[in-house]
């Protein structure tokens, strides 16, 4: 079995083993072409996403799901599944300790399968009550804006060395289009 890649540390693991035992609200949203990537003249690629709610977030999962297809059809991920999982402080902690070896939550970790696991390109953990306490009154705009920042890191980028932040900027502008 292959095994995940979490972008910002480099370090291999299984973000799925660390999932919390609890009863969580999900959707699938079905495989499309974006709205967005028609808007940018890019090709179009199919992305499917799979939200799972285990903590509350300001917008619906199929909100979720439209804002991560539509950034992965940005910067060109590759064709399959990307699943999004929002946790609580508690496991948002363990699991930065455990890949990243930061003893905090944090508001985001990407987890890019290379190569892709069934199908799953990677996931994206979010920790709301993080989110909430970073961006005060803007928390839509903020969650949005880490979904986005998360999907780039599933390319496998990072954004320490001058070439790569450029690349990242030109990402992040053509979200703001």
């Amino acid at each position: 079995m292959a095994v995940p890649c979490i972008s910002s540390a480099g370090r291999t693991s299984t973000p799925s083993s660390m999932r919390p035992v609890l009863s969580p609200r999900s959707i699938t949203a079905r495989p499309s072409t974006s709205s967005f990537a028609t808007l940018n003249s890019l090709p179009p690629r199919k992305h499917r996403i799979t939200v799972t709610l285990d903590a509350p977030i300001p917008v619906g999962a199929s909100t979720v799901a439209r804002w991560v297809r539509d950034a992965a059809a940005i910067v060109r991920l590759p064709s399959g599944r990307i699943t999004v999982t929002s946790v609580p402080p508690s496991i948002s902690r363990q699991m930065n300790r455990r890949y990243r070896r930061r003893d905090r939550p944090t508001n985001v970790l990407s987890f890019r399968y290379d190569p892709p696991v069934d199908g799953c390109i990677g996931e994206l953990i979010i920790c709301p009550a993080v989110i909430r306490a970073e961006a005060g009154r803007r928390v839509v705009a903020w969650t949005k804006f880490l979904l986005q920042h998360g999907s780039i890191h599933l390319l496998g980028l990072d954004h320490q060395s001058d070439a790569e932040q450029r690349r990242w900027s030109r990402y992040e502008q053509r979200f703001a289009s």
